[in-house]
């Protein structure tokens, strides 16, 4: 199942990436759309390239059948990697949660746009579960397109400084 979204900004590319690169920057976008326990494993900076790992508790509220799959709290284990591209910036990224039978990749393209700059977010949900599966897959699908709207208000926050 995919998930998309397109966020504009009234920054420049490289004061959006600039904001991405910072392990404090990670934290606190979490704890804004609900995290607890949030961690930065891993961070990695060289010239136009950027890698970090993260970790955080998410709730759910998993309606009935899903419950077995999804707890109330679930881990999330976040790597992204981000390069210099022809006019911005480009994100590769994988979405883990131990324990729950969903893998999540995608991808954030930053490109100028206008006077600001546009993030365009792609995002495949996918369960091998048979019957369940796809339930699960539009659950998340569902919650995720939440999440992202949230992370939205909080980087143009973030943003305005």
């Amino acid at each position: 199942m995919k998930v998309t979204a397109s966020h504009k900004y009234d920054a420049s590319v490289e004061q959006v990436y600039a904001a991405f690169c910072k392990a404090d920057f990670y934290k606190k976008k979490f704890v804004a759309v609900g995290a607890r326990n949030t961690e930065v494993l891993e961070k990695k900076k060289r010239g136009d390239e950027f890698y970090i790992r993260t970790r955080r508790e998410m709730p759910s509220e998993a309606p009935g059948v899903l419950q077995k799959f999804l707890g109330e709290w679930n881990t999330i284990e976040q790597t992204e990697t981000w390069e210099a591209d022809d006019e911005g910036f480009f994100n590769e990224l994988e979405i883990e949660s131990p324990g729950v039978p969903v893998s999540i990749e995608g991808s954030m393209s930053l490109q100028p746009s206008g006077k600001g700059c546009v993030n365009k977010l792609t995002f495949d949900v996918t369960c091998s579960i048979p019957f369940v599966g796809g339930k699960l897959e539009e659950f998340i699908a569902r919650d995720m397109k939440k999440v992202i709207a949230e992370e939205y208000k909080f980087v143009k926050s973030y943003l305005k400084g």
